[in-house]
């Protein structure tokens, strides 16, 4: 299979060709973008969101500051929802280079809606995976600016014998019995506003 990034248009989201939560959100984050504390609202979906920092070096994404149950992340990388590791460290620097460019299309503020294909090295064994993905940038009271990342995945397949996964592997299963995020897991700043 080869790598891919297909950009999407806002109306491949607002129609439903991703999903209803990817609708939702875009459709949230184009009423709520300018509160400041839009993002605390988002608590109630956290274990299906990425966040991650608003900067990153050229050529990287940007660091990973919470990690949600219940996404594509934690499915492949079990461990990195745990609070105790920097989750990046568990993606090789090939597959943070060729994701990269959404992160700082959505740095610059505009939501991003891409389908990717690409290889991801989690603990060296190489895994092709496909998905769809709807990053968006939320500027904070502090003036500091954060990244959600929603993803769907739509297709990961073990490129050696992965005995840690199965070939019957379903990335939507969690692999690990994990707490669910609450909002006591979202920085301070997020904790402001009551659900």
């Amino acid at each position: 299979m080869r790598d891919f990034i297909e950009k999407h248009t806002i109306e491949t989201v607002q129609n439903g060709l991703i999903d209803t939560t990817a609708k939702d959100l875009l459709a949230f984050w184009l009423r709520e973008r300018r509160n400041p504390r839009a993002l605390s609202l988002l608590a109630p979906l956290a274990d299906n969101l990425l966040l991650t920092a608003g900067t990153a070096e050229q050529g990287n994404s940007p660091q990973i500051i919470m990690v949600g149950s219940q996404t594509m992340f934690s499915a492949i990388v079990p461990h990195a929802a745990l609070p105790e590791e920097e989750p990046s460290t568990y993606l090789d620097g090939d597959f943070r280079n060729s994701v990269h460019v959404g992160y700082h299309l959505a740095i610059s503020g505009e939501p991003v809606i891409e389908t990717i294909s690409t290889t991801c090295r989690p603990y060296g064994q190489p895994i092709q995976i496909t998905y769809d993905r709807l990053i968006l940038p939320w500027r904070m009271r502090s003036g500091h600016l954060n990244l959600t990342t929603y993803v769907k995945p739509l297709e990961i397949l073990p490129q050696n014998d992965l005995t840690n996964l199965g070939t019957d592997y379903n990335c939507s299963e969690p692999t690990l019995n994990r707490r669910q995020l609450t909002t006591e897991d979202f920085p301070n700043e997020y904790r402001q506003a009551r659900l």
